[in-house]
């Protein structure tokens, strides 16, 4: 920050102020900044660092590439169905044991809730972004409700009411803010197949509410209101009205990858890892072996690390193998 930068400066200290590193160019960037500043005469870091950043660049454009032209979205019986260029999926940043939710006049209700940072936050960026160059919309990042950690809710309240609270308070992602339901696809459709969670917690979480029925995250079927008048996947209320859901079959649960030096989903010189991933497991765009290729070889050439088929497997499962 300005007031940092003042502090720093009035103690006579020096200092470099980089850019959040949350996109290739703004990677780009601050890896020739700080080699710069640690050069002094020795060319090493400069070469590190342009070696580096032409590999950044070459990895941008061919994940991208491979991902602009349509969306072949693998399903869970291992079907593949094209569609549109965009595929979606929700970050979702926990889940809240403690919550209680419950949907008025109906049998809805349980406790366990998940809960979402707007995707265009610090926290989130850079998962967002890097994403979004493998073609993958994260969907928080379309609302604009600021640094506010919302609940999630698949059921839309339209004739019931629904509450939940616990920890973050009583707020969630508004009726409106369809975070499941974009452009004609919605959760459990071949362009919408996935969820992404940070960790097995909210994998098992999301899991046993999906499983348990009757619940938040449960699928429903596709059906008529109590007068015939209107169709969705939901439920009646006790009053015949339908009780929305925004899931309309399978989907699965996804753990981000986590890296060896940093989160992914922060951003950093290792997010656009993120992209192949998302390429891989979304368009069959680049295959598994060129995946665990290409993790083994960044971190060999820029980290000095040599990998284990294991360690490949740790960081895909999120580090949870």
């Amino acid at each position: 920050t300005e007031s940092q930068a003042q502090q720093l400066a009035a103690a006579g200290i020096s200092y470099l102020a980089l850019p959040q590193m949350t996109s290739v160019d703004n990677i780009e960037q601050g890896i020739s900044a700080v080699a710069e500043m640690l050069s002094e005469g020795n060319d090493q870091a400069t070469d590190n660092a342009k070696q580096y950043n032409d590999w950044l660049s070459n990895a941008y454009g061919t994940i991208t590439s491979a991902t602009s032209s349509g969306a072949s979205s693998s399903t869970e019986d291992g079907e593949e169905s094209t569609s549109s260029s965009t595929a979606y999926t929700l970050y979702l940043n926990g889940w809240d044991d403690s919550a209680t939710f419950s949907v008025g006049n109906t049998s809805v209700s349980g406790s366990g809730a998940a809960y979402a940072s707007n995707g265009a936050t610090e926290s989130t960026k850079g998962l967002t972004t890097f994403l979004g160059y493998a073609n993958v919309l994260n969907t928080s990042s379309k609302y604009g409700i600021a640094a506010n950690t919302l609940y999630v809710s698949p059921i839309l309240p339209d004739f019931s009411t629904l509450t939940i609270n616990g920890a973050f308070g009583s707020a969630y992602y508004k009726g409106s803010q369809k975070l499941l339901e974009q452009n004609g696809s919605s959760l459990g459709t071949p362009n919408f197949p996935y969820i992404i969670v940070p960790d097995a917690a909210t994998k098992a979480g999301v899991e046993a509410d999906r499983d348990r029925g009757n619940s938040l995250w449960s699928i429903y079927d596709h059906i008529n209101t109590g007068n015939g008048s209107f169709n969705s996947d939901g439920f009646n209320d006790a009053s015949g009205n339908i009780v929305r859901t925004q899931i309309s079959g399978n989907y699965e649960v996804l753990i981000n990858p986590k890296g060896l030096m940093s989160d992914w989903t922060a951003g950093g010189p290792e997010g656009i890892l993120e992209s192949f991933w998302a390429g891989w497991k979304y368009f069959n765009a680049i295959s598994e072996d060129d995946l665990r290729t290409s993790i083994a070889e960044f971190y060999n050439n820029f980290y000095d690390v040599s990998l284990s088929a294991g360690q490949v497997d740790s960081i895909l499962a999120g580090g949870t193998s």
